[in-house]
């Protein structure tokens, strides 16, 4: 196998879901540093020059990546039945749509979808043996790592014109669902986009999917808490640039509602 010098902490089999449908199908790439945008080619998004060894890169294709692909591929495109409800106006759409994952092989390999920001911390540090081979380890576990929680297909309805779910350097989306009992804060929920208009959802409980359905029916705050969650720090891309302009605009404007705000941390401690 030829040494791979660009090495990709956002796989490209995510990536190539969020363009289809567009002509030419370029991505462009918002990076907050600089406030530029730019054009970019698949092979060169969310990628760096040798941010970690082949052996890792090897696993990462073989184990993960060769799995990951066909199986985003499968529900990305897959049929979604769409509900309607009776309101005092008529008949309205639904805006999420979906159903619960059971497929076990899918699941397992799914779940390490949630270690991608690992990636990104990764690419973030300096080169490490001891972190890549421990990296190596969980790429290449068949293990479902979230096996205590559920997973479903959400698909935000096209019918409604919703703005697009928009790719960051650090795709994993964590939640909170509030307690009722007095005891506890609430519990996490994880979410990753695997398209414009869907995602996948890891949670404890059937109710905690009516809650977030609830809490991010507005797609634009979705994706600007996505990014106040990575302390407005990670790079944007999208194939939409012209919803990717409007979205920069809000992001320093942008805060956080509720008293408690999850950060993720974008290097190895």
């Amino acid at each position: 196998m030829a040494k791979t010098k660009n090495n990709h902490y956002l796989s490209q089999c995510i990536s190539i879901n969020f363009v289809e449908g567009y002509n030419p199908k370029t991505f462009w790439e918002y990076n907050p540093t600089t406030k530029e945008i730019r054009p970019k080619n698949i092979n060169r998004l969310f990628a760096k020059r040798r941010a970690w060894g082949q052996g890792l890169e090897s696993v990462i294709a073989d184990d993960f990546e060769n799995k990951l692909g066909p199986i985003l591929k499968k529900y990305a495109e897959c049929k979604i039945q769409r509900g309607r409800i009776l309101g005092s106006k008529g008949i309205a759409e639904v805006q999420f749509n979906g159903f619960i994952i059971q497929n076990k092989s899918d699941k397992s390999t799914l779940s390490k979808l949630l270690c991608q920001t690992l990636l990104l911390q990764k690419s973030n540090t300096s080169p490490d043996e001891e972190s890549e081979s421990k990296l190596s380890e969980i790429f290449h576990s068949p293990a479902d790592f979230t096996q205590t929680l559920m997973l479903s297909l959400f698909e935000v309805n096209p019918r409604l014109n919703c703005p697009p779910l928009v790719l960051l350097d650090g795709m994993t989306f964590v939640f909170l669902v509030p307690e009722n009992d007095g005891n506890n804060i609430g519990h996490i929920g994880f979410m990753f986009p695997i398209s414009e208009s869907r995602l996948l959802l890891w949670t404890s409980r059937k109710e905690d999917m009516s809650y977030f359905a609830k809490r991010f029916m507005d797609i634009h705050s979705l994706n600007l808490s996505r990014i106040n969650q990575h302390d407005k720090k990670g790079r944007i891309a999208s194939a939409n640039r012209e919803y990717l302009s409007k979205l920069i605009q809000d992001i320093d404007s942008f805060t956080e509602q509720g008293s408690v705000q999850i950060k993720t941390e974008r290097t190895f401690s």
